[in-house]
């Protein structure tokens, strides 16, 4: 995987759309008792009402059910090339094994990066603008497009302030959204996409390195 250097990782989720989830099913019984996750997992927030249910555990993984998505997600701060845990992935295939005929639609393989920067909107605008055509007052966040084979992967840069261990620093962030539209022909079709994290991850690598230059 070519190297990006500075490259930090905050977090990375898993969202599958849907017709029509059922929020209301969610809840630390259904995942335990399906045996999606451990029953050894501490539960630090439980929030289910008609419209969305959370559940947030005390390993940092978190789930969301609304009535269009599913979002399971963590929170990470480390070096993206050193990030190598599928668990959020495996989770979202225990459960759509479970609930096979939800009427599934999309599913996006996702992550938060940054590049700590000192004046992060000033570079993307000196990058990707040509600067004579570019008012001083003007400044750029851009949001690329590629396409990779039967998917597409989104950038969508921006700036902020993410923590780097134990500072917040000024950052070019990007979030990156690798989309696979569906309907799928099969569940196995979508457990096959589902377990592609590692290929994602190489590919978002290798992708916004070219376009970082």
């Amino acid at each position: 995987m070519p190297a990006i250097a500075g490259v930090r990782l905050h977090t990375v989720s898993v969202v599958v759309t849907a017709n029509y989830h059922n929020p209301s099913i969610l809840n630390n019984y259904f995942l335990v008792n399906n045996k999606i996750v451990p029953d050894n997992w501490n539960v630090v927030e439980a929030v289910s009402i008609p419209a969305v249910s959370v559940m947030r555990y005390g390993n940092g993984i978190n789930w969301l059910v609304d009535q269009q998505r599913l979002d399971i997600s963590k929170e990470y701060n480390i070096p993206f090339e050193d990030h190598a845990d599928d668990t959020i992935h495996g989770l979202a295939a225990a459960y759509v094994r479970t609930l096979p005929n939800v009427p599934y639609r999309d599913i996006g393989l996702n992550c938060v990066v940054s590049i700590e920067n000192g004046d992060p909107l000033q570079w993307m605008t000196q990058k990707f603008l040509k600067p004579e055509s570019c008012p001083k007052d003007v400044m750029m966040v851009p949001q690329f497009i590629v396409r990779t084979g039967e998917a597409v992967l989104n950038f969508r840069f921006g700036d902020g302030l993410p923590q780097f261990n134990d500072k917040q620093a000024k950052s070019i962030v990007i979030g990156c959204n690798h989309h696979f539209t569906g309907p799928f022909k099969s569940i196995d079709d979508m457990l096959q996409i589902l377990s592609g994290w590692k290929d994602t991850k190489n590919t978002i690598a290798y992708r916004l390195g070219e376009v970082l230059g």
